[in-house]
């Protein structure tokens, strides 16, 4: 009898540890997004009541001048430690929950280094304004672009290719927001090759568009590290 309390006991703080586990991911994954938009928040209408940018801006744009300035270098460089987390949380997940064959945890390394990649180049965006430095703002904000939109086509790829570990919802959003920040991106280097300054509003909107895309996707990682998949039951451990 006192050995079957025991296996109770034990099972019972196993199943306390894998909740933990599972609300610590999926709370990773949405505080990151939150810290994202609060910060673009607050940037952007501090800029737009100062005047310090229009009322459509480029999210740069709202970085340049003091006190928000202040805001966007702690919170985008928050936000991109914490992104980087949940890049390697979700590669966990994906080796362990999809990944059927060898090669599909090496296609999950190589997008999840984009990831990588991605969350490096949004944090330098933070850090270097472009009245300080132009050309590396630049740089930072083309790399973080182009390696964030090929880090959703993966996981979304390898979600899509392995249904027990996610949802046709989940996997339907995903592939629309990685759809919309693929147009968008293309729309905003189109508008910019054209003219920059006669386009400016439509620029700055498919940049908004991209962000909006982009973070929603990543909120959405929340519902399979938490162990929403209908094919299993719990999340990374």
């Amino acid at each position: 009898r006192r050995s079957g309390t025991v296996v109770r006991a034990l099972k019972s703080v196993e199943m306390s540890e894998v909740m933990i586990s599972q609300v610590s991911a999926g709370t990773v994954v949405r505080g990151t997004v939150l810290v994202a938009f609060v910060t673009l928040a607050t940037t952007y209408t501090i800029a737009v009541l100062h005047r310090d940018a229009p009322l459509v801006p480029m999210i740069s744009d709202t970085f340049v001048y003091a006190p928000e300035s202040y805001v966007s270098r702690f919170g985008v460089v928050t936000a991109s430690a914490m992104l980087q987390l949940v890049v390697w949380l979700l590669r966990s997940y994906l080796c362990a929950f999809a990944s059927g064959h060898r090669a599909w945890r090496w296609f999950a390394t190589v997008h999840s280094l984009c990831g990588a990649v991605a969350s490096a180049a949004m944090g330098l965006v933070g850090a270097i304004n472009d009245q300080e430095n132009l050309k590396y703002h630049l740089s930072a904000a083309t790399v973080f672009f182009y390696s964030v939109i090929l880090w959703q086509v993966g996981y979304t790829a390898q979600l899509a290719a392995h249904p027990s570990a996610t949802s046709f919802r989940s996997v339907a959003l995903k592939a629309a927001c990685a759809v919309s920040a693929a147009l968008a991106l293309t729309a905003f280097f189109a508008f910019a090759g054209l003219d920059l300054m006669r386009y400016y509003t439509r620029i700055a909107a498919c940049e908004w568009v991209l962000a909006a895309a982009t973070g929603l996707s990543v909120y959405s990682l929340g519902f399979e590290l938490e162990g929403g998949a209908s094919g299993r039951g719990g999340g990374i451990g």
